[in-house]
C-alpha cells in the first residue's frame, strides 16, 4: 500500500481540541479482547487560529495565502 499522510486543515472559531489519534477517539473503549483491533491513525493538524496575522505574513506558502484571504474576507477593506 502507498503511504498515507492524513491532514486536518481547521479554521473554526474555537481551538482544535480533539484527540490526534483515532485510537483515542473510540468511545466507550471496547472490551479487552477487541482493543488490539482498534485502529491507530494519527493526522497532522493545521489549526489556522493558532497563527497570528504577522506569522502568516512571514510565511510565503500557498496555505498562508489562503488563510490570509479567509481572514480578510470578513472585512471587505482588508480583502
Amino acid at each position: 500500500m502507498p503511504p498515507v499522510f492524513p491532514v486536518v486543515l481547521y479554521n473554526g472559531a474555537r481551538r482544535w481540541s480533539a484527540e490526534q489519534d483515532i485510537y483515542d477517539m473510540v468511545k466507550p473503549p471496547p472490551p479487552e479482547f477487541l482493543r488490539p483491533y482498534r485502529p491507530h491513525l494519527r493526522y497532522y493538524l493545521i489549526d489556522e487560529g493558532r497563527y497570528t496575522d504577522e506569522e502568516l505574513g512571514l510565511r510565503q506558502t500557498p496555505l498562508s495565502g489562503v488563510f490570509s484571504i479567509e481572514r480578510a474576507s470578513k472585512d471587505r477593506r482588508s480583502l
